[in-house]
């Protein structure tokens, strides 16, 4: 059994001196990666006596190139810090130190205010407030995400201050092999039409634009390489970047994680290169990492690191060392040879080589469970940055395969050469030093994996990395046309297995009761099935009475029995025989406090850590000085905010590049609400309601996580469950909330009647009257002129639900015609309309009528969800008030009408069918002769032929059926996919759908059957010797579309003895039965009505394999 880890939201928050040290030393690939020199911290920094300005013509030791786009309100203050922070030590003789610095209009006001582009020559200064140094030039506004802008500014800088070495460093958002370095002023997306520019919504110095700026900038200059090229960034830390770099610069310092505002450590680095200016780039790679965190002046400085606890943290007190553990608990950074990086690549091939050879799972569970990193790609799929080396040791415990052991170790070789320092925080122990970027199949289909291979260019062109992603995702043979001459390629391989075709199950959900008060939580229980099992998830959702939304009020991983290690990596392990799932929700939700005001939130769980884990909370940040707004990411640990990001996409997704925000006292956070639209149909309303909600304000209080009482509502409970490739699966139940010590929301209250079966929301100032005698329950208001009643009725002589409505609906109509109070009786609807009441399919019909001289408008809407049940609610207003009332009370109340009853009739949706790769026979019926019977004369059931749009046709009598035919010298290859669209004109009380596995012999009696109703539901059966088997149970199907003439999509894919079966394009349920296999298929179709005939149409067959 599992258990939610909901506690470590409401964990009492701990003080700063109690966070864990930053981890620091050799804890690369093989545990042995050379480390950083080991140089003691000064107490306090020794600046550097003023330098002035070296001649033109004077060759220094080192010229330091600080490129710095702050043309960002959250970053623009932190870079102008660190400008500050090397001004703390200056040039000198030996080391020119140049910056190019772009700011942004609005935003921070200190050190000058200017908004354009500005270079300088940095002298020293102790202020960190000030610039103190010479500016050089103005260049006005310039566009930083130009690669023509780094290119001046490199020549410009080698021309005037020539050294015998070179250092440069560029700071601001990165987002890994997509690249960085946004502007947005002047904006735009830039001439490069890239798939990130779209995505990310802005313009950028793109991975491809960097490699072809340093090309030519080195050409003009006749600059070797760089002996050191840094990214002061987010993410940069792949061997994509590396890649594209190593043929300009020797060195290389980046981050595998999110950088924290702080940055580099300028002033601890600059003094260590001032100090030894015949330091080789290699010395200066390591001394950034050495420094980092920990040397930072902002830290290590009383006065600021005062200024810096007053405006993000609250005030207080706090050490350099606690401050430095508590910033330093997820950071990462890394120094890299660069002369070493072919040699990475060349192993990562020899590994793509054995990988593909290999069972797919293994690798699938590999990355899964790698350490992974921030994505930029948005919340819909898993990360695709993970940790190279963390990957490596995963699959080879996943494997156990010899050829996959061997490239491991050359990999964890390689990567032991190129590593000169590495380091990483407590909460990112699988952090090694190199990231590579490796996407579930779905990333991976957008796009072209979101023009991978156009802006990681180089990197494609020296690796067969995107091959194998190619081949791992798509079955396609793993080659490429070939390889750099200087780095051997692998042999050429074939996929042997592909990827696995597994499929997740869940049971209905379980509930220990229908509704949950404070004092008795409830029980839910399911079974999970499958071997691709990743992660389960816990869902908590609650129905908005005035909206079609189910808001999202929790998620978080349920934490498995058995958690095993690998790198400091916690991973679950699944029972090969399944999961059986069971775990407590007491009805509470979670709040973010300011120290003041509190507002709830959906804290997302951000990785799998039973100890300790974080999660992140979505919202717009508002600045206060310039109200602009950034979506931003909140992330708390241990019940407190442990640091907020912004990304440069959207206001309201995850994408583009990230960085830190350091909050100042007057910004606001405005938590954005997610969840289902549910007027939209199927995936289009998937988490597709994004709304704010409360603010909150920057107080000086530190930002923490409290608990709160769930509000009494209509919730649904569930679990997902995640494969290896990302997809999920799903299954959910409703349950009631009744909790009086919560406020009314949206003036609704929760009303439970267990005697009749049933639970909705009303009005909280109505009153409530049940009368048992009439099985009915009134609901009113004093000051209302709308009224609402429940009434509960069995039919027993009923053969469905559609009988049992249609009892009701004449009954109905019975009394109000009988009726002697009532006058001019108008009945609206000719025929009873479709409708839905709660999750339930319903039936409706409108009225008017007079009484007393006063005109009423009504409706009646009758269901049947259990054979035991049928409920009808009446709602009844004056005429003017009718529709009002609908808005405010009616469709509040018969949305969030729901049974207490556990696991009714609801499908667990899932994922689409796959793609077709092979077509092996397809009938589009404009033929006679394709296969199927064409009668010219009616029969006793009824008919069926060709009709002239090129349709098949089936005309049932009343009560006829089941009719079916078939293909007869077809047979179904083990593994197929077999679609039809179909629909009906008619009886609404019929069955219609796709016959396979028929076996051709004597009786015909052998098949399976898939069909579905016109009345919305949905049923998996065999036939064996004329006896129907159900395999799958009549179900509800949101998914079917019930309207006479609509097309319905049906597609059965056989992987082996199991088959999948989906409606208009989404899996609705799935059975495994070995008992017949290389059978025909065809169509079923049957009429239950006993006085209307029915006609089923079928069009657009076809058969086929599905893609690997």
């Amino acid at each position: 059994m599992f258990s939610a880890f909901h506690i470590w939201k409401g964990t009492t928050l701990l003080v700063i001196m109690t966070l864990i040290v930053l981890t620091t030393g050799p804890t690369g690939p093989t545990g042995a990666v050379k480390a950083a020199p080991d140089r003691p911290h000064p107490d306090h920094i020794q600046p550097q006596q003023p330098a002035a300005r070296p001649a033109a013509q004077a060759e220094a030791e080192w010229t330091i190139l600080l490129y710095q786009d702050a043309d960002d309100e959250m970053l623009e203050q932190d870079i102008l810090i660190d400008f500050n922070e090397a001004e703390v030590i200056g040039s000198s003789d030996e080391v020119n130190i140049v910056a190019q610095v772009d700011r942004f209009d609005g935003g921070y006001d200190g050190m000058g205010d200017w908004t354009s582009t500005k270079r300088f020559y940095l002298t020293q200064d102790s202020d960190l407030e000030e610039i103190g140094s010479e500016e050089l030039d103005d260049l006005g506004e310039t566009n930083m995400a130009d690669s023509q802008t780094l290119v001046d500014f490199i020549v410009w800088a080698v021309d005037n201050f020539p050294a015998q070495k070179y250092a440069l460093i560029l700071s601001d958002h990165g987002a890994g092999w997509p690249g960085g370095w946004n502007d947005p002023d002047p904006g735009g997306l830039g001439p490069d039409e890239v798939v990130v520019a779209e995505l990310f919504g802005v313009d950028g110095l793109w991975l491809m634009e960097l490699d072809q700026a340093l090309g030519e900038a080195r050409d003009q200059t006749g600059l070797d390489k760089f002996e050191l090229i840094g990214f002061d960034a987010c993410l940069m830390s792949q061997l994509e970047v590396f890649s594209a770099i190593e043929p300009h610069g020797r060195y290389s310092v980046a981050s595998q994680e999110l950088e924290p505002g702080v940055g580099w450590a300028y002033a601890g680095f600059l003094q260590q290169l001032t100090d030894s200016p015949h330091m080789s780039g290699a010395d200066l790679a390591a001394a950034i990492v050495s420094t980092y965190i920990e040397g930072d002046a902002r830290i290590i400085d009383d006065n600021a690191r005062r200024a810096m606890l007053d405006s993000s943290f609250g005030g207080g007190e706090a050490s350099a060392e606690e401050l430095a553990s508590f910033l330093g608990q997820d950071v990462t950074l890394t120094a890299i040879d660069l002369a070493e990086i072919p040699n990475i690549n060349a192993a990562v091939d020899h590994l793509a080589a054995a990988l593909i050879a290999i069972d797919p799972n293994a690798v699938a569970e590999a990355r899964a469970y790698a350490q992974s990193f921030e994505s930029v790609f948005g919340e819909d799929w898993p990360s695709p940055y993970i940790d190279l080396f963390n990957f490596v040791q995963l699959v080879v415990q996943f494997s156990d395969d010899a050829d996959v052991t061997a490239a491991a170790e050359e990999v964890a070789d390689a990567l032991t050469q190129a590593i000169i320092a590495e380091k990483h925080g407590p909460e990112r122990p699988g952090a090694t030093g190199v990231t590579i970027h490796f996407p579930t199949s779905e990333l991976h289909s957008i796009a072209d994996n979101v023009g991978y291979t156009t802006v990681a260019a180089r990197f494609a062109e020296v690796s067969q990395w995107d091959e194998f992603l190619a081949a791992f995702h798509t079955g396609q043979t793993f080659s490429r046309p070939q390889a750099e001459p200087d780095q051997p390629a692998a042999a050429p391989v074939a996929p042997e297995a592909g990827r696995s075709s597994g499929r997740l199950e869940i049971t209905p959900l379980t509930l220990s009761a229908e509704f949950a008060t404070p004092d008795a939580p409830v029980t839910i229980s399911a079974d999970i099935s499958g071997d691709r099992l990743a992660y389960i998830y816990t869902f908590i959702g609650r129905f908005l009475p005035r909206q079609d939304v189910l808001l999202i009020e929790d998620m978080d991983y349920l934490i498995a029995d058995d958690t095993q290690e690998i790198g400091g990596i916690a991973y679950p392990v699944w029972s090969e025989e399944g999961v059986s799932v069971e775990y407590e929700w007491q009805p509470v939700i979670y709040a973010i406090s300011n120290g003041t005001d509190a507002t709830k939130a959906l804290f997302r769980p951000q990785a799998y850590d039973p100890e300790s884990p974080t999660f992140a909370v979505e919202g717009v940040y508002t600045f206060g000085q310039s109200e602009q707004q950034r979506y931003a990411k909140m992330f708390f640990r241990d019940g407190v905010m442990s640091g907020i990001y912004s990304f440069s996409g959207s206001l309201t997704a995850a994408v583009g590049a990230p960085r830190e925000i350091t909050p100042q006292i007057g910004d606001t956070f405005t938590v954005l609400e997610r969840g289902d639209d549910l007027s939209l149909e199927g995936e289009a309303g998937r988490e597709s309601y994004v709304a704010p909600g409360q603010t909150l304000t920057f107080e000086g209080e530190p930002f923490v996580i409290e608990t709160t009482p769930a509000p009494s509502g209509n919730y649904v409970v569930g679990l997902i469950a995640e494969d290896l490739d990302g997809q999920t699966y799903e299954q959910y139940e409703g349950l009631f909330v009744v909790n009086e010590e919560t406020e009314p929301v949206d003036g609704f209250v929760s009303y439970v009647d267990e005697d009749f079966g049933f639970a909705t929301l009303y009005p909280a100032d109505w009153t409530v009257e049940s009368d048992p005698a009439q099985a009915q329950v009134s609901f009113f208001g004093e000051d209302s002129p709308a009224f609402v009643s429940i009434s509960v009725v069995t039919y027993d002589d009923a053969a469905n639900p559609d009988e049992a409505n249609a009892a009701a609906l004449q009954g109905v109509t019975e009394a109000l015609q009988q009726s002697g109070d009532l006058e001019n009786l108008v009945f609206l609807t000719e025929e009873p309309e479709a409708f839905v009441l709660g999750s339930f399919d319903a039936q409706l019909i409108d009225f008017d009528f007079e009484q007393d001289g006063v005109a009423f408008s009504a409706s009646a809407i009758v269901s049947t969800p259990t054979p035991e049940a049928t409920y009808l609610v009446l709602n009844l207003a004056p005429v003017d008030d009718f529709g009002q009332a609908m808005d405010d009370v009616f469709n509040p109340m018969l949305y969030s009408f729901d049974l207490l009853i556990s696991g009714l009739v609801k499908e667990a949706i899932g994922p689409p069918p796959s793609d077709f790769d092979e077509i092996l026979f397809s009938d589009d019926f404009s033929d006679t002769a394709s296969g199927l019977y064409h009668l010219d004369e009616e029969e006793e059931w009824g008919i069926s032929y060709y009709t002239t749009d090129d349709q098949y046709l089936f005309g049932l009598n009343p009560y006829a059926g089941p009719i079916y035919d078939y293909y007869y010298e077809a047979a179904l290859p083990d593994e197929f996919l077999l679609q039809a669209t179909a629909g009906y004109e008619g009886a609404a009380n019929n069955a219609y759908g796709l016959l396979f596995q028929l076996q051709v012999g004597e009786a015909f009696d052998e098949f399976y059957l898939f069909r579905i109703s016109g009345d919305g539901y949905f049923i998996a059966e065999k036939s064996i010797g004329g006896e129907l088997i159900p395999l799958v149970e009549w179900t509800a199907s949101s998914l079917i579309d019930q309207t006479e003439y609509a097309a319905n999509v049906l597609t059965v894919e056989g992987r082996g003895d199991t088959y999948y079966l989906h409606i208009n394009g989404l899996e609705v349920a799935a059975f495994s039965d070995a008992d017949l296999s290389g059978g025909s298929f065809g169509f079923v179709v049957d009429n239950y009505d006993e006085e209307s005939p029915v006609g089923v149409t079928f069009d657009d067959l076809v058969v086929g394999t599905p893609v690997e």
